[in-house]
């Protein structure tokens, strides 16, 4: 029997995905809401396939990601989230993911999704395999895709209204990089207000 491991905040996103599983006669070995516990959980209960959204306190997910494709090998790892695939399914597969599934799928396609990652196969959205010029061409102007995954982080913070003290606390870095950060993203974003440099990040659905 397949061993799983649950990492997300919204337990009511853990209950249905626990159930879908039971369902297939897929044991859920472990849950965990937050970043830090589901790596630490992950490396002792040592699962065959770990279901995790990428928007987690206290570690962001994308590290997250990279620290589990390190440390458990084998392991599958599907990323179900409800961020926008266009701006993260490309960024999960590079930090090590065997798939990226939105929310907003239905169960059915949950149902497959997850036993086609535990067969082995990569299940990726169109916008993950896509070239980074096709990328531009499709949303020009953004500047979204030239932020490393720590600025993307901080942004995305700063869209969910968190101001710097909670951003150092839940990123682990200290007010002075927060602030470094926040006129890095004003500098590549053409913003000149911290307001607009907030607007645009709703505006894409970084507040998710």
């Amino acid at each position: 029997m397949c061993k799983v491991l649950l990492i997300d905040d919204q337990p009511m996103s853990r209950l249905a995905v626990s159930v879908l599983l039971e369902q297939e006669g897929i044991e859920v070995v472990g849950e965990a809401d937050n970043g830090v516990s589901g790596i630490s959980l992950a490396r002792s209960l040592e699962p065959e396939l770990v279901v995790l959204d990428i928007s987690l306190p206290k570690l962001d997910g994308l590290e997250v990601l990279a620290r589990l494709r390190q440390s458990l090998g084998e392991c599958k790892l599907l990323v179900l989230t409800s961020l926008p695939a266009s701006l993260y399914a490309s960024r999960c597969l590079k930090a090590g993911a065997n798939g990226f599934l939105s929310k907003q799928e239905g169960l059915e396609n949950m149902r497959v999704a997850i036993k086609s990652v535990i067969s082995g196969y990569s299940l990726f959205p169109g916008e993950a395999h896509a070239s980074r010029a096709q990328q531009l061409r499709r949303e020009p102007g953004t500047g979204l895709d030239d932020l490393s995954d720590r600025e993307l982080a901080v942004l995305r913070k700063l869209a969910n209204g968190k101001n710097n003290k909670e951003i150092a606390e839940q990123l682990f870095i200290s007010h002075k990089t927060v602030s470094t950060y926040k006129s890095r993203l004003m500098e590549k974003l053409n913003t000149r207000r911290l307001v607009d440099l907030i607007d645009f990040a709703r505006q894409n659905e970084l507040c998710a």
